[in-house]
């Protein structure tokens, strides 16, 4: 992706469900952050897919924030065990 415009979104998530239909997976329920733009929302419902957005400042409940934070949360714990 170039940069995170609401086409160059939309087309690399287009890219991504080809990729997981050719894998068999057929996703349907998307949950998305409260910037997701109206274009990505439409490209969602084209797919006949749903989607869920983020309750505003509860990031905690955002699955994807919490995922990076646990990523950042491991990668910490694994810096702090190195010796200098």
């Amino acid at each position: 992706m170039v940069n995170r415009k609401d086409h160059q979104i939309v087309a690399a998530w287009k890219r991504l469900m080809e990729r997981l239909k050719r894998q068999e997976v057929h996703p349907k329920h998307q949950y998305l952050d409260n910037e997701a733009s109206d274009l990505y929302k439409k490209a969602i419902e084209e797919a006949n897919m749903t989607y869920q957005l983020a309750t505003p400042h509860m990031h905690r409940a955002n699955i994807a924030e919490r995922s990076i934070q646990t990523a950042k949360n491991h990668l910490k714990s694994i810096l702090a065990g190195l010796d200098d």
